[in-house]
């Protein structure tokens, strides 16, 4: 029972939390897949386990989860298959510009695909030692680093252009898929209220 019922506490626990991002949802989501891949657990449970997965992947607004994790800093393209689409420019550019119309409400010019194309490649202004990623995650607090980084470092307030790349990366880094933090703050809101009557 341990064995079967562990992870999904720990998916739970993460994926509640003020930081769960989507880039860790899907990155604890896919942690919970390939731990059910295990042939040792029991066949049953296994399959109704993955198939659940995939269910809920197919419904999910898949683009959003595959941007959070390319354009988090410190994963990019790095946790997809060697021949997955999703490792150049000519599968994610798609993506990026149907995610990009949804938010802006217009498309991302060449400048923007050109930033794009430099930061999947690691070349230029956008690449890993331009970047001084090392450096900034020691000198930072570990809780959403990545959209902390881009804020902080790299955002001209511009929506287009080179600056587009920040500011889709600030958008898609900053959503957190649960109510956790917002129950949190009605909760303190409530227990504020109910401790200021009893002092009236």
């Amino acid at each position: 029972i341990k064995q079967h019922l562990e992870p999904f506490a720990f998916m739970a626990n993460v994926t509640q939390s003020d930081g769960a991002h989507l880039d860790v949802v899907l990155i604890t989501l896919g942690n919970l897949f390939h731990i059910f891949l295990n042939s040792s657990i029991d066949s049953i449970v296994r399959g109704g386990v993955i198939k659940s997965l995939e269910k809920q992947w197919k419904k999910a607004d898949q683009d959003y989860f595959i941007l959070a994790l390319v354009l988090n800093p410190f994963i990019q393209c790095k946790c997809f298959h060697p021949n997955s689409p999703f490792r150049i420019i000519g599968g994610l550019w798609p993506v990026f510009k149907k995610s990009f119309r949804r938010f802006f409400d217009k498309d991302p010019d060449f400048a923007c695909h050109t930033s794009l194309s430099e930061y999947i490649s690691d070349i230029g202004r956008w690449s890993y030692k331009s970047m001084c990623l090392d450096d900034y995650q020691k000198s930072t607090p570990c809780e959403n680093v990545s959209f902390n980084f881009y804020t902080r470092e790299h955002d001209t307030g511009k929506d287009n252009g080179r600056n587009g790349l920040v500011r889709m990366a600030l958008h898609i880094l900053n959503v957190i898929p649960n109510s956790a933090a917002m129950v949190r703050t009605f909760g303190s809101l409530a227990l504020m209220n109910v401790k200021s009557c009893s002092q009236m």
